[in-house]
C-alpha cells in the first residue's frame, strides 16, 4: 500500500492509508503541522536507518487509543514548509531529503506535503537534540533504539565503503597520470599495455549505494572509463601499425595523430577526477591518498 517512490503518491493512497483501523507503519508517519514537530530528528534518523519511508503532512491524529484514526485535514499553500522542516532535522551525519510533493486536496484549497527520507548509505544516523541522542530505527509504527550490534554493523559497513572510495580515487588518479605519461612521449617509445579498468568497475558495482547519491558521479566515472576503452582501443592500432610493415613517414603520422589525441582528452580526464575528489570529500570527507603514496 505505501509507495516506493515520492512519484507515486496520490491522494487516494493518503486517503487509504487514513481509514479507521489503519495505523503508521514501518514506511511512513502522519503529522498535522511543521511547527508541531517535535522528533523531526528523530523519525528521519529512524527511517534513514531503517528502510527509508515518508512523512505526510498536513493529516491529523484524532481520538486516542482504540478510536485513533487520522483525519486528512491539509495545509494552506506554505512556501517555508520544506525550510522549516529541514531546519528541525539536526542529525549527525547529514540525511539528503529532496524537496516533498503537493498532493491537491479535492473540493479544497487545501494541500498536503509528501517529504521522502530516504534509507541512507551514510548509515546510521543519530539525532543531535540530547534528548533523543540515540541510534533509533523504525519499528512497526514507532521508533525504538537499534541494538548495539545493529549500529556497530552499519558502522563497519559505510567504514568499509568509504575506504573502498579511496581505493578508486587512487585508481582514477594512476588512470590520468596514464594519460599524461602517453601525452609525454617525445621519441615514439609507447608501452605496449593497455589501461586496466577492472578494478574501477568492481569497486563501482561495490559502492554504488553511496556514489548514487550525487547523480554526477556515475556519470563522471562512466565519461572515464569510455575514454579509457577509446585510448585502448587507438593504441591498439597504434602499436599494430609500428609494428607492420609500413614506410617511416606514414608511422610518423600515425605517432602524431595518437599523441595530439591524447593531448585533446587529457584537459577533459582532468577536470573529471577533481570533480569526483571534490564530491566524495564533500559527501564523505573523502581525501584522495594518491599523494600520500607518490
Amino acid at each position: 500500500m505505501v509507495p516506493d517512490k515520492l512519484d507515486d503518491w496520490t491522494y487516494e493512497i493518503v486517503e487509504a492509508l487514513c481509514k479507521p483501523g489503519r495505523p503508521e507503519s514501518d514506511r511512513h508517519d502522519f503529522k498535522f503541522e511543521v511547527r508541531h514537530i517535535e522528533n523531526a530528528a528523530k523519525l528521519c534518523c529512524a527511517f534513514a536507518n531503517s528502510y527509508g519511508g515518508f512523512i505526510i503532512i498536513g493529516v491529523k491524529e484524532v481520538g486516542k487509543g482504540d478510536s485513533k484514526r487520522f483525519e486528512i485535514v491539509g495545509l494552506n499553500h506554505d512556501l517555508e514548509l520544506y525550510a522549516n522542516f529541514l531546519n528541525k532535522v539536526k542529525v549527525e551525519p547529514d540525511i539528503a531529503i529532496s524537496e516533498p510533493k503537493i498532493i491537491n486536496v479535492p473540493n479544497s484549497t487545501k494541500l498536503l506535503y509528501v517529504l521522502e527520507i530516504p534509507l541512507s548509505p551514510r548509515r546510521p544516523h543519530l539525532p543531535l537534540v540530547a534528548d533523543q541522542r540515540i541510534f533509533w530505527k523504525r519499528w512497526g509504527s514507532g521508533c525504538v533504539q537499534m541494538t548495539l550490534d545493529e549500529v556497530r554493523n552499519q558502522m563497519i559497513s559505510f567504514e568499509e565503503k568509504r575506504e573502498k572510495l579511496s581505493l578508486i580515487l587512487i585508481a582514477i588518479r594512476e588512470i590520468l597520470n596514464s594519460f599524461d605519461q602517453e601525452s609525454s612521449v617525445v621519441d615514439g617509445s609507447y608501452y605496449a599495455g593497455s589501461i586496466s579498468t577492472d578494478i574501477f568497475d568492481k569497486i563501482i558495482v561495490e559502492t554504488y549505494s553511496l556514489l548514487k547519491i550525487d547523480h554526477n558521479l556515475i556519470s563522471y566515472f562512466l565519461y572515464i572509463r569510455r575514454h579509457v576503452s577509446a585510448f585502448n582501443a587507438k593504441k591498439l592500432i597504434l602499436i599494430t601499425t609500428s609494428s607492420g610493415r609500413h614506410d617511416i613517414e606514414y608511422q610518423r603520422n600515425i605517432i602524431n595523430n595518437y599523441k595530439q589525441e591524447i593531448k585533446t582528452i587529457l584537459p577533459t580526464i582532468k577536470i573529471l577526477v577533481e570533480s569526483i575528489e571534490v564530491s566524495l570529500k564533500a559527501h564523505y570527507g573523502i581525501v584522495n591518498p594518491y599523494n600520500a603514496l607518490n
